[in-house]
């Protein structure tokens, strides 16, 4: 994500399941959203992309990932502009 402005602090409100652990996200460069389902992690992703927007950080869906794996459908991902997230087969650093 790139900052559009400058910030010193970040409250998001996200409601999600499980255990979360989120930091100082003033300078994030990268994050991993983990959902067990398509559809929960779809909103996740648009939740994150409308809360960073609050604080002027956009999400480059260009080079946005997506893997998935144990799912027999195809995954389809978009982000809030409908641009579909490519799928990998694993992430390279």
């Amino acid at each position: 994500m790139q900052s559009s402005q400058s910030t010193t602090e970040l409250q998001v409100d996200l409601l999600v399941p499980g255990p979360v652990v989120v930091t100082d996200l003033d300078f994030t460069k990268n994050i991993a959203l983990l959902s067990e389902l398509i559809n929960p992690a779809q909103d996740l992703l648009i939740k994150v992309e409308l809360s960073a927007g609050k604080i002027g950080l956009v999400m480059n869906a260009k080079k946005t990932k997506v893997m998935a794996f144990n799912h027999d459908e195809e995954v389809k991902i978009i982000t809030q502009d409908w641009s579909q997230l490519e799928v990998v087969q694993d992430f390279v650093v």
